[in-house]
């Protein structure tokens, strides 16, 4: 259907009436109280007016229910916490039990140790990868689907295949080993070509780890999109009760199963909850480097290693090359890339912690690598014009979700509006700057060690002047970060809270561009303040990220990547206590709310 006449078909409008109901509830702070709406017959909305009349005639004051993160169960450095009860999800159990407890190829085997945990795209598994002789090569994570879960799992698969050799994103381990080509074919997720369906799995990081030498960089990966597999016969081990015996081509391309890097302290939630019950704070240090982190991996969402010199990455091993740190272009920062992706799933439970790193950037040198998982909500932004069915995380939507411009469009589409005065600057506007947002909402959860509010919470831009230091509020400018820059986190940096409601800005417009906030951050990681040196954040850092639980032992390199591991000493905590926020009902000023 031409997309100008969807206004004309009932069920585009119905669509358009239930959508409209729900964010007018959760704008209003009562999502919850929508799911009654939702089971009443005839439908309350059937009626409403589609699209609104006039422009958005701006916020409604409600009041915003502040939450407290529960200290559930500390982390530990175990991978995940499997804390959920199998008994109680009979369709994870039988999904489970389903697995195969080994899997096997011509090169390699898989045991199964042990259950991670589950959401509602999958399950996480911990394996063992071995050789063919037996011997233990590494730990990984071996993530297949829930039953009517394949979609977004799918797409999780593109993401990483896009996504390939990106530092600060999880990655997927290759099995297929790639033969010798003097002229290696160009990547699937060449810039300008997004990955079909014939091409799919995009899996990366070679399994002999990413950081390997490699004297045959002029490799043709066996991939779907015009690569080869070998022509020798393959010798395929024995099977048996409880084993799944496949080449490791096949391994690569099972839609079903995706066997990921283990990422050893889990969520960053689970620290911030710890955190929460500690009675203590992140040190600005500390939260500046996680910020980096975070940065890092949306600027490689939106120019990832593939994209950037695509000739070179191939030369360079293509998915088996090593790590690339993330680069930003030197033309305008506020550009909009062309083959950037959304991902709307940026929540601190899908941020892994890993391992320190010993030489692999300063930032890394002293608190372990922060990356980006569970890419099963991120798209293409170009393709997000496509409607499309999906789940929905009311706690962690941007603004270029719920906006109310949206139902004042007289097209079904922002960019089709013909109306001057009603084209949208919010609604629909997807780009780097919505995962911008993202980032800056779980900074915003370290900082106040809160979960995210129920409801857009408005504010009018608040800065402070560089000579008088007096307070300047711009009430042309919004944001949702507003709070953080209440004097009860006065122990927080003034320019981190700052920065981070800027990126918080209701308008993607309004929020920083990628050369300054690359240029800030830089600058911050390497400032230090009383009590946060380099040494003692490193100190703290080992302290707080390695218990409770076991500690790795002293200098032991991965097998497959040849990183050192260093535990180092065990030191005190660097931070200071201060008065928890109060678990109640709280309007501070200025906010438009």
């Amino acid at each position: 259907m031409d997309p100008n006449n969807w206004n004309a078909n009932p069920d585009f409008i119905e669509v358009r009436r239930q959508l409209a109901d729900f964010f007018t509830y959760y704008r209003e702070g009562r999502p919850y109280s929508w799911r009654d709406r939702y089971l009443q017959r005839p439908r309350p909305w059937q009626n409403m007016k589609i699209p609104w009349p006039g422009p958005w005639r701006g916020y409604q004051r409600a009041e915003v229910n502040l939450v407290p993160y529960r200290p559930r169960e500390f982390a530990t450095t175990e991978p995940q916490n499997a804390s959920q009860d199998l008994n109680n999800n009979p369709q994870v159990r039988q999904t489970i039990e389903g697995e195969p407890q080994v899997y096997k190829s011509e090169r390699y085997t898989l045991n199964f140790r042990k259950v991670l945990g589950w959401g509602g795209f999958g399950i996480a598994t911990l394996y063992s990868l071995e050789d063919q002789d037996g011997n233990f090569l590494k730990d990984v994570v071996v993530k297949y689907t829930m039953p009517g879960t394949h979609e977004n799992f799918y797409a999780e698969k593109e993401a990483h295949d896009v996504f390939a050799r990106a530092r600060n994103i999880t990655q997927v381990v290759w099995f297929n080993k790639p033969q010798t080509d003097p002229t290696p074919a160009p990547s699937s997720s060449a810039r300008g070509a997004r990955v079909g369906s014939a091409e799919l799995p995009g899996l990366a990081a070679s399994i002999w780890g990413p950081n390997a030498s490699r004297a045959d960089a002029g490799l043709r990966p066996a991939l779907f999109g015009g690569g080869r597999v070998a022509s020798a016969p393959v010798v395929l081990p024995a099977g048996g009760p409880g084993i799944k015996v496949q080449t490791d081509a096949a391994m690569d391309a099972d839609i079903y199963t995706m066997v990921l890097e283990v990422m050893q302290r889990g969520s960053l939630e689970s620290w911030v909850c710890r955190m929460a019950a500690s009675g203590q704070r992140f040190s600005n240090k500390v939260m500046w480097l996680v910020f980096d982190c975070l940065f890092q991996g949306v600027v490689a969402m939106a120019w990832p290693p593939s994209h950037r010199d695509n000739k070179k990455y191939v030369e360079t091993g293509g998915k088996f090359g090593p790590m690339e740190e993330e680069q930003i272009p030197t033309s305008d920062d506020d550009q909009w890339f062309t083959d950037d992706w959304t991902n709307f799933d940026l929540d601190p439970s899908n941020i892994l912690v890993g391992d320190f790193h010993q030489g692999y950037d300063f930032a890394h040198t002293l608190i372990p690598i922060i990356k980006i998982a569970d890419l099963g909500l991120a798209r293409a932004s170009r393709s997000l014009g496509i409607p499309e069915e999906g789940k929905v995380y009311t706690n962690h939507l941007v603004p270029e979700q719920f906006h109310e411009e949206w139902e004042h469009l007289t097209s079904c589409l922002p960019d089709l509006e013909p109306d001057p005065a009603l084209k949208p600057q919010i609604a629909g506007q997807f780009g780097w700057k919505t995962n911008l947002y993202g980032i800056a909402m779980i900074m915003w959860n370290m900082i106040t060690l809160l979960k995210n509010p129920d409801r857009p919470w408005p504010y009018y831009e608040m800065t402070r002047n560089p000579l008088t230091g007096e307070i300047v509020i711009d009430e042309s400018k919004i944001n949702f970060g507003g709070y953080l820059q209440h004097d009860r986190f006065e122990h927080v940096e003034w320019d981190l809270r700052t920065i981070v409601a800027k990126c918080m800005s209701e308008k993607p417009a309004d929020r920083p561009g990628m050369k300054q906030l690359y240029n800030l951050i830089r600058k911050k990681i390497r400032q230090e303040w009383p009590g946060e040196t380099d040494d003692q954040t490193r100190e703290w850092a080992d302290s707080f990220f390695r218990g409770p639980g076991p500690q790795a032992p002293e200098s032991q390199p991965d097998p497959m990547t040849g990183v050192v591991q260093s535990a180092g000493p065990r030191a005190p905590n660097v931070t200071r206590a201060y008065d928890p926020v109060p678990r109640d009902k709280y309007t501070p000023q200025p906010t438009l709310a």
